[in-house]
């Protein structure tokens, strides 16, 4: 009996994945090897506010199983959460970020002679969440992170071939948790 539940809550969960990307991502095609966020975290994005170690979690299970995601903690929070930088790019970009880091800083440096600029990869930082009450700008680093590790798109790929990106998924964890666990416990159905 056991085995027909867990085949059955299987079954529901690929639906629940491919019924959410639909909705996030209509006529994407992603790694089936790399959980939606819904899989993972066990409700839809939307339907519940994420706790931050939640958050987290995902964008560190991101980083293990794809070559695309570089997870960094760059410190803590008053709180004692973990402050993160998570690195989106082409494999062949993350193994070369010393590299593309050097050749962005000759760039500030007026003494220098001006490098190549169309054969670098563009830096971008997007942060999320800089207010406690802003709970979508966490959700919605989620849906990115997902998209930019497991999106199997032509022009995702070659997007991540030209861009390092910088995700900061939650610039005010502990603002972040103190709205989400009250909203939580005060949520009502529907």
């Amino acid at each position: 009996m056991k085995k027909i539940y867990l085949v059955l809550f299987s079954l529901l969960s690929l639906l629940s994945a491919q019924a959410q990307n639909d909705y996030f991502f209509p006529g994407k095609k992603f790694n089936p090897n790399i959980l939606p966020p819904d899989a993972f975290l066990g409700y839809s994005i939307g339907t519940h506010h994420t706790r931050y170690d939640q958050l987290a979690a995902y964008f560190e299970y991101l980083s293990t199983v794809s070559d695309r995601v570089k997870y960094q903690t760059t410190g803590r929070t008053y709180e004692y959460r973990p402050q993160l930088m998570v690195l989106f790019s082409s494999p062949e970009n993350i193994s070369n970020l010393e590299s593309i880091r050097k050749q962005h800083l000759v760039l500030t440096d007026p003494n220098q002679a001006m490098p190549e600029v169309k054969t670098m990869p563009v830096v971008m930082q997007l942060g999320y969440n800089v207010h406690g009450n802003e709970a979508s700008g966490g959700e919605a680093a989620i849906l990115t992170a997902y998209y930019l590790a497991a999106c199997q798109d032509f022009a995702v790929e070659a997007m991540l071939k030209q861009a390092v990106v910088f995700i900061e998924p939650v610039i005010n964890p502990d603002g972040r948790d103190r709205f989400v666990n009250w909203v939580n416990m005060h949520k009502g159905m529907p």
